[in-house]
């Protein structure tokens, strides 16, 4: 830009800053900042983004061009966003079209949308990363290379000057408060960022879950007996409300609640109490302690884990004698926020057809995802403690695909919101996709789906998908929180089966510990991730590994089914788990009980050592799967759910991507049969990197299907390895980032092969 007196524009940024110490809050100094560089640049669009280092968020703190409400409010993580993206690099970023971005993340109601050309300029001060500046503008050609060099010497300036402003005045904006103090100061509009846990949209009125019953007020409304009465008849309503596709998740909840129900040992003894003279409350909550103390103190993990049914129970019994039941809620038209929420209590949350649930970051673990995603429940975690300053009854957004709630959006958020609803409604109605698929030059594509619930096998037989790739087997153990029993995982494991006739089912063992724990049979780690979990588990536990596998023999009775292996490090794992197989082939064949007497046996590769060692397993085995987010996380060390790290856990990482052509190559010599089944997978680049090396079979989540069959009827495998070979000659990760921005783009301008 001749235009552009760089000197002049230095000069001015200098002579501001002598006068910062008269301002009376850096926002202010922020916001003149914005105003001057916009006016020298004659740029359309100036913001500053500060990096918050408690919070570990970039937050945007002043903005000329855009809507100034969002100030304080749009709060990004590294490497989220194109702002985001150019913190985490410490590298000017430079994009003439930012639709066309992998980065690209539009906030609506922002305004940003409307100016493509973007520029990013670090502030970073020796190794310490201070902000971001950023410029827009409509035209394509505003930024050259003179304006960035001028604008990265800013940065440098402006490092030095933020630096000391952070003595002079407070440098956290007021929602880093801490949340007694935002009681004090309710949030009216913005928007909060989190991360998503399950996708969707909800739009309703926020409403805060009580999840606590305190048993203070001693004045029931009800005698004892009909409280319990009253919780029967409930968990019945409850368990009744759900459609065909749910029973399996009814019968896990609620079947041990109603027979605690009718035991006299339960209820009785409460009963019996009160006609010994013990106040109601008092009687109920003397015998759930009794309780839980008797089944922790038992060796037997399956009673101990009784202790969250018998406490659900007694609040529940508790909750209706001081007439606060809240079973009968109607929670149409309202987002719900919890401070904790258990399997149970999310399932309540949707039959009760909430629109959606917030939780802070720590109140749900991976397992209340997964639920979430197979019940379609959009569901999102905020670790800002401004998502308890919102007044109840504040209408809100809550974005469950970018992770996101918008409070009191303006009517052009609203309706951006409900078009996008509508069209993944259009999307989930899709018909079945062809028994055959295949590539434009003829190469034979396999789609399986991944399954958590009976109501995934059902939608992935609407979507038309070849089989189960991945059926994750622990989702009713962690619903109930217990070890269902053989009989129990035989209803669910048959309704599954039978849900898609005549194709192949892949069941998973019971992969318990990291994110899906059950605390009492795992036991407290300090690093769960590395400890107890998946074979480790059930090889230390073979009554409860054969009860399983029994189930699944059972179920699979004329059937074409696989069992695979969870969390395998070792042939030493692979060889003790078949063993157990033959013991359990054998135990039902002593017991002359209907079993598929031939189950094809996998391992999952989702650990380095797996990689290493895969010559040899895939001696032992008939298939193998890959589990690209574990893989992910153990290759590079970095934890999907730790926002400091997120930046890192990245699949485009050169080590995953080779690591992926390793297996490939090796399997492929042996041709034993290869799946995908990670969420990467569903990633349209990584789908083609996986198809360019050679890899024709998928996994994915059944709303995926169709997404992923559009994407393989749209590129030749030849072009898909160009670009295979592509990403895997790039020594950095900035390097597979970009060439996969060049992807995207690339598959978004062709047209599926009709």
């Amino acid at each position: 830009m001749a235009d552009l007196d760089s000197v002049a524009l230095i000069n001015a940024v200098a002579d501001l800053s002598e006068i910062l110490g008269r301002r009376d809050t850096i926002d202010t100094f922020l916001y003149d900042l914005v105003q001057l560089l916009a006016e020298h640049t004659r740029t359309e669009v100036c913001s500053v983004y500060l990096y918050d280092d408690e919070a570990k968020l970039l937050v945007l703190r002043a903005t000329s061009g855009l809507n100034s409400d969002f100030v304080g409010q749009i709060q990004l993580k590294p490497g989220e966003g194109l702002t985001g993206y150019t913190f985490l690099q410490e590298q000017p970023v430079f994009e003439r079209q930012v639709t066309r971005s992998d980065y690209n993340l539009a906030v609506p109601g922002f305004g940003d949308e409307a100016f493509p050309a973007f520029v990013g300029i670090p502030i970073k001060r020796h190794s310490a990363g201070i902000g971001v500046l950023v410029l827009q503008d409509r035209n394509p050609d505003k930024f050259d290379e003179y304006m960035i060099r001028t604008l990265r010497a800013i940065g440098s300036h402006l490092a030095a000057i933020l630096e000391n402003a952070a003595v002079l005045y407070e440098i956290h904006p007021d929602f880093e408060r801490t949340a007694e103090d935002t009681e004090q100061s309710a949030v009216s509009s913005g928007m909060l960022t989190g991360s998503s846990a399950s996708g969707g949209f909800g739009i309703g009125r926020l409403e805060y879950l009580d999840t606590e019953t305190s048993t203070q007020d001693r004045t029931g409304t009800c005698s004892l007996e009909e409280a319990i009465e009253k919780s029967y008849a409930q968990l019945q309503e409850l368990g009744s409300r759900f459609d065909q596709s749910l029973s399996d998740v009814a019968a896990l909840i609620f079947s041990s609640h109603l027979l605690m129900l009718r035991d006299d040992s339960f209820s009785g003894e409460m009963l019996q109490r009160t006609t010994n003279g013990v106040e109601a409350t008092a009687a109920v909550q003397a015998v759930v302690d009794d309780f839980v103390s008797l089944f922790s103190a038992l060796d037997d993990e399956r009673f101990q884990e009784k202790v969250q049914d018998v406490r659900d129970l007694g609040r529940r019994i508790i909750r209706n004698l001081i007439g606060r039941s809240d079973d009968d809620i109607d929670y149409r038209g309202r987002v719900v926020v919890a401070k904790e929420i258990f399997p149970s209590e999310l399932v309540k949350l949707f039959l009760q057809r909430a629109e959606g649930v917030v939780f802070p970051d720590g109140g749900a673990t991976a397992h209340i995802s997964i639920l979430a995603q197979s019940l379609q429940f959009p569901a999102i975690a905020v670790s800002d403690p401004q998502l308890f300053a919102i007044p109840g009854g504040t209408l809100v957004v809550l974005d469950g695909e970018d992770g996101r709630i918008a409070i009191n959006p303006n009517e052009d958020i609203l309706k951006s919101y409900r078009r996008r609803a509508v069209d993944q409604r259009r999307n989930d109605s899709a018909p079945a996709i062809p028994d055959v698929v295949s590539t434009p030059c003829g190469t034979r594509i396999t789609l399986y789906a991944n399954v958590n619930l009976v109501k995934d096998a059902l939608a992935a037989e609407r979507a038309g998908a070849h089989g189960i790739g991945l059926y994750r087997s622990e989702i009713p153990f962690l619903i109930r929180n217990d070890f269902p029993t053989e009989e129990e995982q035989l209803a669910v494991y048959s309704r599954v089966v039978q849900a898609l006739p005549d194709k192949p089912i892949h069941f998973r063992t019971l992969d318990l510990g990291g994110d899906k724990l059950l605390s009492s049979q795992v036991g407290d780690e300090a690093n769960p991730f590395l400890g107890f979990r998946g074979i480790r588990f059930l090889l230390a536990h073979p009554e409860i590994f054969q009860e399983q596998l029994r189930a699944m023999l059972r179920a699979g009775y004329g059937r074409e089914i696989g069992i695979q292996f969870p969390m395998i490090a070792s042939m030493d794992e692979v060889l003790a788990a078949k063993h157990q197989i033959r013991l359990s082939l054998d135990s039902l064949k002593k017991d002359r009980i209907a079993h598929n007497r031939n189950p094809r046996i996998g391992v999952m590769i989702e650990l380095p050592a797996a990689v290493e060692i895969i010559a040899e397993l895939q001696e032992e085995v008939d298939f193998l799967s890959v589990g690209t987010n574990d893989l992910i996380m153990y290759l590079l060390a970095a934890d999907r759910a730790n926002n400091r790290v997120a930046g890192i856990y990245d699949p485009l990482h050169p080590a995953v991507l080779r690591s992926l052509q390793r297996v490939v190559r090796s399997v492929d010599r042996s041709r034993k049969e290869l799946t995908v089944c990670g969420s990467s997978a569903e990633d349209p680049v990584v789908a083609v990197f996986l198809l360019g090396l050679g890899m024709t079979t998928f996994s994915v989540s059944p709303h995926r299907i169709h997404p992923l069959h559009d994407l393989v009827r749209r590129i030749t495998v030849s072009r898909a390895r160009e670009y295979a070979e592509e990403l895997l000659a790039a020594p950095t990760l900035a390097m597979t980032r970009e060439i996969a921005r060049r992807i995207r783009s690339d598959l978004a301008a062709r047209q599926p092969d009709t």
